[in-house]
């Protein structure tokens, strides 16, 4: 028994890969084209790096924001309680109570 979902939808046309590799045809001799695919692979390499850096940086900078705004709402909960007389200084407040 099909389900609905297969029944209605189309199948999806598969796109062909494309080739972004130097084809050993294009060369007159394989050590041109072995000297063409090391260059590619090092490009591709490269671009490959460049994209986790930026992927990092990206992730980075999320953190730290979320840490400044975490430290801003640890500021003004430690005022409040300062506020309320709890306590007087950051020193007291950084230590665990008990």
């Amino acid at each position: 028994m099909a389900t609905k979902a297969s029944t209605t939808t189309a199948p999806k046309e598969r796109k062909k890969p494309v080739r972004t590799a130097p084809a050993q045809k294009d060369y007159p001799n394989k050590l041109a084209w072995l000297k063409a695919m090391t260059e590619h692979e090092e490009a591709e390499a490269a671009k490959a790096t460049a994209a986790k850096v930026a992927r990092l940086e990206k992730r980075l900078a999320s953190k730290r924001s979320l840490l400044d705004t975490l430290k801003r709402e640890v500021d003004a909960i430690v005022a409040e309680i300062a506020e309320l007389g709890g306590f007087d200084t950051e020193a007291e407040a950084d230590q665990p109570q008990g």
